[in-house]
């Protein structure tokens, strides 16, 4: 191949025509969401004699092969419209009304919008334009040949936004109805925009003749391009190879949203350059191109295969595809394997080259959806299996683990006669993806089911099955067991027990059972119900009114059209209010209180929760009412359960108050006595005081015992008498402030001597000298000295103890002799003679009397 000028701008044609094999979602972020649906292309092209002075080198045929060359063999469609040459088969409008004229048979379809880009249907497109290099034009009618391609894509199934027009010409606009062509590029941007159809024109003009001549002509075409959409670089005037290839790459890249590598490159001395470049799973198309006459030929290798292949002419294999021309060479490898691969080019040593390169990603969804029963219409018993596998070309792909790396991606649209949807998650295994899908996750009814697969990897970023199947399923009745017994009866505030309506009632193709509650015997009553998430299980709530309730349940499934029912009884009761008697209660009026001794005042009020002594066992909060009481004797105030009594005055009182529980109502009765705190604190009290007193005088008695010997009540006199002679004492005497008892008492002794008192009193006898003799001389008589006197507690006197038992000593109290008696005698107001007797000198017995009684005032005269 020898590079000439021309041939390099085809080679700039074709690397842009393979930004079709590359098409990320990204470009199509602001159109409609597609399908995976097909582009179709119509190319319009000048066949007039001017385009000869500006596309000498029938460039424009040359990319019009080169672009149905490299384009997808699947997911597009082309058609050829060229205009300028008359001709027998002149194009027949569908859509546009076209007059009678020359125009009309300028206009010709070489190639029709149908069927997929086979092989075979590539070659017939390229030898259609080929021919087209023989013809001969005359005119140019430019609004007729745009409304024919038009005409195409509306009368051929295109749809929105996928699909565009291009126009190949030098712009020289030349007509015999000059009217209907100027009406015609009036009508199609309208068309052409509100179909998402934009119309791109190539201006052929290398000669740059065309904006000397025919200026309006320019303007108009500036109009078409923007109004349909292309927008205001949709005219795109091209006088050299390199425009040529920026016109086609803002069209390929703005209809398919492709990207492409292009990559100049310079063989080395040998005359040899190679380019290396990976191919992703799931690609269905890989498209290599070099652009450039100075190769001669290429190889194929991927090392990791083993694979190598040398191509030096056209090769039309199953999944490869070479094409050998004198201006390129391209290489379409279908369903190629994943992995990195190399393609190695052969021709003239320092020869400048172009190696395109294109991936494409789309790949068709095969889907089988098989059911479990023969029968025409399913029941919600039966499945359906659901297979879908990706193909391209007719081949299914399955290369490594191309559907486990798209887990969850694959989904089962079921859609219903009604025009709801619902999607199902297939499972996806490395054979494909797969669903067992049960009927009864349908309603009833014809549905059809087709497999979407949402991803990055597709042009749209979905693709779905190229096929759909229908079905039709039925519903099967209700089965309703009226012989199932499910009456109730319970308690109000609660609930009954749980009634299993699987024993009523029973769906057997699977559907859920909707269920509703209704009274028939009292319209009026409503019966709360729940049923247990998952389950046949219905839970009724018994309300607050007792009595026999006739009840029916309904049920009915999504397909029903009528719902069937089933009659029970419900019970309802009201247990009787359960009671705590109440014992009296004691409130004060007054409470003691005495120096650090207080009464707790706990009764002066009282506060009564009623709530401690009834209990509904149905549950139900009970209500307290009229309260009544004595207002002589007690107020009352209620809040809530609580009773708050006051004590007015003493006496006995009941108060009354009504507990309901809303269905039925009870008098309390709760006894109330109001009584003095004081009283009772003395009734229960007395005889810890009793005791204090008793204790009190114990420690009483118990000092004046301990100090008896010094504490001798009264004032005394004394007397000493022997014969006729007396002696006494002068005044009165107290027995405690003598040295004997204070000696006694220092001493710590229980009581002191007589005789020594008596000698305390010797200073006090009115014949001293004489009462000294006297107790002198009978100071020796045995016994005197062991007569001993002690205090008393109460009252005047003194105790006489440890008395003699001899003869020489007597004693008298009242008149009565105790000589010799070992004990104690209490001497008081009688007062007491002791008698001391001895024998003299001159042995004769004399008696000293010694008397002790009470002083008083003017008088001391006491015989005994």
């Amino acid at each position: 191949m020898r590079q000439t000028k021309w041939t390099r701008i085809a080679g700039f044609l074709l690397a842009l025509c393979l930004v079709l094999s590359l098409i990320p979602a990204a470009a199509f972020a602001a159109e409609e969401e597609q399908t995976g649906e097909t582009i179709d292309f119509v190319l319009v092209v000048d066949c007039s004699n001017t385009m000869d002075e500006n596309d000498p080198d029938e460039l424009a045929r040359d990319a019009c092969k080169m672009f149905v060359d490299l384009i997808p063999i699947e997911d597009a469609r082309v058609s050829v419209i060229a205009f300028g040459y008359e001709g027998s088969d002149a194009y027949q409008y569908h859509s546009f009304e076209v007059k009678k004229g020359r125009d009309a048979n300028f206009v010709h379809e070489i190639s029709k919008l149908e069927g997929q880009l086979s092989i075979e249907k590539k070659e017939q497109v390229k030898r259609a334009i080929d021919a087209l290099g023989d013809v001969d034009g005359q005119l140019t009618p430019i609004g007729a040949a745009l409304a024919a391609g038009m005409d195409v894509l509306l009368n051929n199934g295109a749809t929105d936004g996928n699909a565009c027009v291009i126009l190949m010409t030098d712009g020289e606009t030349t007509s015999t109805e000059l009217a209907q062509n100027a009406e015609f590029m009036e009508q199609v941007p309208g068309i052409a925009k509100s179909h998402d159809w934009p119309v791109y024109c190539i201006e052929m003009d290398y000669w740059d003749n065309n904006e000397i001549a025919g200026s309006s002509a320019r303007k108009l075409l500036n109009q078409i391009v923007t109004e349909s959409g292309a927008g205001a670089d949709g005219r795109m005037k091209v006088s050299s190879p390199a425009e040529v290839a920026e016109a086609f790459m803002k069209i390929f890249a703005s209809v398919w949203g492709s990207q492409s590598k292009v990559i100049p490159q310079v063989l080395d001395e040998n005359g040899v350059v190679e380019l290396e470049f990976e191919i992703p799973k799931l690609a269905s198309e890989a498209t290599i191109a070099i652009s450039s006459s100075a190769v001669d030929y290429v190889e194929l290798i991927n090392e990791a295969q083993g694979y190598n292949r040398k191509f030096d002419d056209d090769v039309e294999e199953k999944n490869l595809i070479v094409t050998v021309e004198d201006s390129y060479i391209s290489l379409k490898m279908i369903c190629p394997t994943a992995g990195t691969w190399k393609v190695r080019a052969y021709g003239d040593p320092n020869a400048e080259i172009v190696w395109y390169e294109g991936i494409q990603m789309e790949m068709n969804l095969a889907m089988v959806a098989n059911p479990s029963s023969t029968a025409e219409v399913l029941t919600k018993n039966d499945y359906i299996n659901v297979e879908a596998k990706y193909t391209y070309n007719g081949n299914e792909v399955g290369n490594d683990d191309i559907y486990e790396t798209t887990v969850d991606a694959a989904q089962l649209v079921v859609s219903n006669a009604n025009g709801t949807t619902r999607q199902f998650d297939m499972e996806a295994t490395k054979d494909g993806y797969t669903l067992k899908l049960p009927v009864s996750e349908v309603p009833s009814g014809q549905f059809t089911v087709q497999v979407l697969v949402e991803h990055t990897m597709f042009r749209s970023g979905r693709v779905v099955s190229n096929v759909s199947q229908t079905f039709a399923s039925q519903n099967l009745p209700l089965e309703h067991n009226e012989s199932a017994q499910v009456d109730r009866t319970g308690y109000v505030n609660s609930q009954f027990e749980r009634i299993d309506l699987a024993q009523v009632f029973t769906n057997p193709d699977g559907d859920p059972i909707t269920y509703t509650l209704s009274c028939t015997s009292d319209k009026s009553a409503v019966f709360e119900y729940t049923l247990e998430e998952d389950t046949d299980y219905l839970t009724i709530a018994t309300g607050m009114v007792p009595g026999v309730y006739e009840m029916e349940i309904t049920a009915a499934d999504p397909d029903m059209n009528e719902p069937i029912s089933h009659t029970f009884t419900l019970t309802v009761e009201d247990r009787a209010i359960e009671q705590t008697p109440i014992e009296e209660q004691e409130l004060w009026v007054d409470y003691f209180e005495f120096l650090f001794i207080r009464q707790e005042p706990t009764n002066l009020t009282l506060d009564i929760d009623l709530n401690n002594y009834f209990t509904d066992p149905d549950g139900v909060e009970l209500v307290y009412s009229n309260v009544n009481g004595d207002e002589t004797f007690v107020q009352v105030e209620r809040s809530g359960s609580v009773l708050h009594l006051v004590p007015v005055g003493e006496g006995e009182t009941t108060v009354t108050v009504d507990v309901s529980d809303g269905v039925s109502t009870i008098t309390a009765q709760i006894p109330v006595e109001v009584v003095s705190g004081v009283a009772v604190y003395w009734k229960e009290n007395w005889i810890y005081w009793a005791i204090c007193g008793a204790v009190i005088l114990a420690v009483i008695f118990f000092f004046l015992f301990k100090h008896k010997a010094t504490s001798v009540k009264g004032k005394w006199s004394i007397r000493l008498k022997q014969r006729e002679v007396t002696v006494s004492v002068d005044g009165a005497v107290d027995f405690a402030t003598l040295p004997a008892s204070k000696k006694a008492k220092k001493k710590g002794k229980n009581a002191f001597r007589l005789k020594d008192a008596i000698n305390d009193c010797r200073i006090f006898f009115d014949d001293e000298r004489t009462a000294s003799d006297w107790l002198d001389d009978y100071s020796s008589v045995k016994g005197y000295d062991q007569i001993e006197l002690n205090g008393v507690f109460l009252g005047t006197g003194f105790v006489i103890q440890k008395l003699p038992g001899t003869e020489d000593v007597k004693v008298e109290i009242g008149g009565h002799t105790i000589s010799g008696k070992n004990g104690k005698s209490r001497v008081k107001a009688e007062g007491v003679r002791i008698g001391l007797s001895r024998v003299n000198e001159l042995n004769i017995t004399e008696t000293l009397d010694i008397f002790i009684e009470p002083y008083v005032e003017g008088s001391s005269d006491y015989d005994y």
